[in-house]
């Protein structure tokens, strides 16, 4: 029976003089043997989130969008035909809204258009100068890391277009980049720690250094710094940890003896202890008298006056300017009691103000008085005006009154018949935003003596309520025309 020999280059199998169906299993054995499949499995990588970008970014924002936008097409493995529409996928639905509407067929554009046409309306449009202004303003926070202070300003340097024309000696012309300098000496000036910025700007060289360079040499300081407390500190530490041993030193000194004894007490003669051990520890300073005597002394006890057991109650008399207390409260509450407060004595309130925790009699000038003659204008006389009704009386001049106002009991007091009285209807307002409700009213003739000493007469409205007590003329009353 023929033989046969491994299919496989450079091996030298060869089958014994077997059957063919015996020669083939031999085949089969040796090929799992010696030659091991080489089968490739490929592992699914993770999947990558689509970095998304919306309207009203700044030019920063949009560079990192674009930076993570290579990622996820490397990432994705997403070709040229297809990445158009994966990058105007990545736009909000907003923004998408708005190129959809400026370029209904967007999607079957280049990669390059759709790029342009999305960033003219992502990005908020800045003038270089305000950006590179904002640039040299930047400043480390105080307790911000300084890589995180240098990425910020990388990446505002980056927007401000630091780029120069300039011509070569053969003639050509090319543009200088200098980023990278601007970047250097925003991150030297921003250093918050005024040490480490001393430091840094004395290293020789230092405007020749890279940017990871300084990054390396600030943080070497920073971590210095808050490895090692600066002198001042060290001082005071040293300083309040020697008061604290002197203090602990002192306070284990006092023999236990002397916190045992007894003296007597200069105000009663009781002996009492002058340490006494409480939840912090025993007490430094040693007291001066008992405790009975103390008390007494902080908090005096009220014995003129009754404890009743009700609660506290105030009663007001018909004059309205009267108060009377009539109560007393507990005496838990009687410690809590504002000073000047008085209890079972009758106040007269002419005027008072309520300062510093009590009452205090304001001196205050009162409205002048003058007497005048108020007399009723018959007004709907087809004849002159006659004065019908006629009363001499006193009147207030109020300075800050607007309208003439008299009390309806003194109004039927003076001999005033209501019937010449016309209803009003309306309300006038007090010097504290108290409603004044006015009933009725009546045109009369005022005559009296003017502050100069004149007779002066004027007729005016008066307005009538049950709300007033007296009658309160305007100060300008002597001033105003007659007629």
């Amino acid at each position: 029976m023929p033989t046969f020999s491994c299919p496989v280059s450079g091996c030298s199998f060869v089958t014994e003089d077997v059957s063919d169906a015996v020669a083939i299993v031999m085949l089969q054995i040796h090929a799992g043997a010696v030659h091991h499949p080489t089968t490739t499995t490929r592992v699914k990588a993770p999947r990558i989130e689509r970095p998304d970008i919306d309207s009203g970014v700044e030019p920063v924002v949009w560079n990192n969008f674009l930076r993570r936008w290579e990622l996820f097409r490397a990432g994705s493995e997403i070709d040229d035909d297809a990445a158009p529409l994966q990058f105007f996928e990545c736009a909000s639905e907003r923004l998408g809204d708005m190129v959809l509407k400026a370029d209904p067929a967007i999607v079957s554009r280049s990669l390059d258009v759709v790029i342009t046409t999305v960033r003219r309306f992502a990005v908020v449009p800045v003038a270089i100068s305000v950006t590179r202004a904002e640039l040299l303003q930047l400043q480390q926070a105080p307790d911000e890391q300084f890589r995180a202070f240098s990425a910020r300003v990388q990446g505002k340097a980056e927007t401000c277009s630091f780029s120069t024309a300039f011509t070569c000696t053969c003639g050509t012309t090319a543009a200088a980049d200098y980023t990278t300098e601007m970047t250097r000496d925003v991150l030297l000036a921003g250093i918050t720690d005024t040490d480490i910025r001393r430091e840094t700007l004395g290293t020789p060289d230092v405007h020749r250094l890279p940017i990871n360079a300084i990054i390396t040499l600030v943080e070497s300081e920073e971590m210095a710094r808050d490895a090692l407390p600066s002198a001042s500190q060290s001082a005071v530490s040293t300083f309040k940890r020697s008061a604290c041993l002197a203090t602990r030193h002192q306070a284990s000194s006092t023999p236990p003896g002397d916190r045992l004894q007894k003296l007597e007490c200069p105000r009663c003669g009781q002996l009492f202890s002058p340490f006494t051990k409480l939840r912090s520890g025993w007490n430094k300073v040693p007291h001066k008298v008992c405790k009975a005597c103390y008390l007494k002394q902080r908090r005096p006890k009220r014995t003129d006056v009754p404890v009743p057991s009700k609660t506290n109650a105030i009663n007001v008399s018909t004059d309205d300017n009267i108060i009377i207390a009539s109560a007393m409260a507990s005496p838990a509450r009687r410690s809590r009691r504002r000073r000047g407060r008085r209890h079972g004595h009758i106040i007269t309130l002419d005027h008072h103000i309520f300062s510093g925790g009590e009452w205090r009699r304001a001196k205050l000038q009162d409205h002048p008085r003058i007497q005048v003659n108020v007399s009723i204008v018959d007004v709907n006389s087809k004849q002159a005006p006659s004065c019908a009704y006629s009363k001499q009386l006193y009147a207030v001049i109020d300075s800050g009154a607007q309208s003439n106002i008299w009390s309806l009991k003194d109004f039927d007091a003076a001999g005033f018949p209501r019937s010449e009285l016309s209803p009003v209807s309306r309300s006038l307002k007090a010097a504290n935003s108290s409603r004044i409700t006015v009933h009725a009213a009546f045109f009369a003739r005022i005559d009296g003596k003017a502050q100069d000493g004149s007779i002066t007469s004027c007729q005016a409205m008066i307005y009538v309520s049950d709300q007033v007590r007296e009658l309160f003329l305007t100060f300008a009353w002597e001033h105003q025309p007659c007629s």
